[in-house]
């Protein structure tokens, strides 16, 4: 006869088995779409009119396919006359990939497309004020190919060389392979 005691461990056993798969598949799952961050931890300034790297980037993986969103506050110390224009640099050896950049202008918003065969960098137009913070957006879509070597990078210029154009503590980029 069997012995009752020994089913239920079997069975118990079998339950705390099938629990830890099914934990380990959702968290799989989860990690595939899970954005990383990479964030400005301090106010990034230049006066270059070549766009320099802020610090938000990342160097993508060989042949996969990449979502990017970048959301940045900018500040002009001039007002109305100088504007930031914040960029993405790609990384070489990409197979193909678009961005398209949002970036403030006087009480407006001026926006750019890009490829990964053109420069990608936000148009000109002045701030509001000096004072507060403006806005921004930049998204992209690329995939990485078998060779690609350096960063994707979010880079800062100024309108005018020799004035001051910030990017804001706070601003991140964020990004996640996708299938």
């Amino acid at each position: 006869m069997d012995d009752p005691q020994k089913k239920n461990k079997f069975n118990i056993f079998a339950i705390i088995a099938l629990l830890v798969a099914l934990i380990a598949f959702a968290s799989a799952q989860e990690s595939i779409n899970s954005w990383t961050y990479v964030t400005l931890h301090s106010n990034f300034s230049t006066a270059n009119t070549t766009s320099v790297n802020v610090g938000l980037n990342f160097t993508p993986q060989a042949n996969k396919n990449y979502d990017v969103q970048v959301y940045y506050m900018v500040r002009s110390p001039v007002l109305e006359t100088v504007a930031p224009r914040p960029g993405l640099n790609w990384s070489s050896g990409l197979i193909d990939g678009v961005a398209f950049i949002q970036s403030p202008a006087l009480q407006t918003v001026v926006q750019t497309n890009c490829n990964i065969n053109t420069t990608c960098i936000a148009p000109i137009g002045g701030l509001d004020s000096s004072l507060s913070s403006y806005g921004g957006t930049i998204t992209s879509i690329f995939q990485s190919g078998s060779n690609s070597t350096g960063k994707i990078e979010v880079t800062l210029a100024s309108e005018t060389e020799g004035t001051q154009v910030m990017m804001m503590k706070g601003s991140y980029l964020k990004y996640r392979v996708y299938n």
